[in-house]
Parts: structure tokens; C-alpha cells; sequence
């Protein structure tokens, strides 16, 4: 089994480089996920060289905007 690496976002939060974790995954209404890239369904511990972080993980840590 490949082993899972980490990235940072920009808040200094470590993010597992994953298939969940990434950009490019789509989830179907059966819950499995299918790469966008590759058109393949993948497990969830998988890791690819094309992994991009996904947005919300990029922003997690992000304190919330005050209401004016």
C-alpha cells in the first residue's frame, strides 16, 4: 500500500494527499468516487501524481468573515 503524504493549506493545516481529499474527484449518488481526470473510479486511499487540493480544505482554518 502506497504511503499517505500530507500537504499544508495556506493556514499552516495539514491535509492528507488523497483522493478525498482532491480536487478532481467527483462523488456519484451511489457514494463512490470517480476521477475527473482519469474518468476511473478510485478507492478512497488512492494518491495520484495529479492530486490538487480541493477548495474547502484550501480555506479550512480560514477564520469567518464578521457580520457588518
Amino acid at each position: 500500500m502506497a504511503k499517505i503524504n500530507f500537504a499544508e493549506n495556506a493556514y499552516g493545516i495539514k491535509v492528507k494527499r488523497w483522493c478525498a481529499s482532491c480536487a478532481l474527484k467527483t462523488v456519484t449518488a451511489e457514494g463512490e468516487r470517480r476521477c475527473k481526470l482519469k474518468n476511473l473510479m478510485v478507492k478512497k486511499d488512492q494518491v495520484c501524481k495529479q492530486w490538487t487540493m480541493n477548495n474547502s480544505l484550501s480555506k479550512a482554518g480560514m477564520p469567518p468573515k464578521e457580520d457588518v
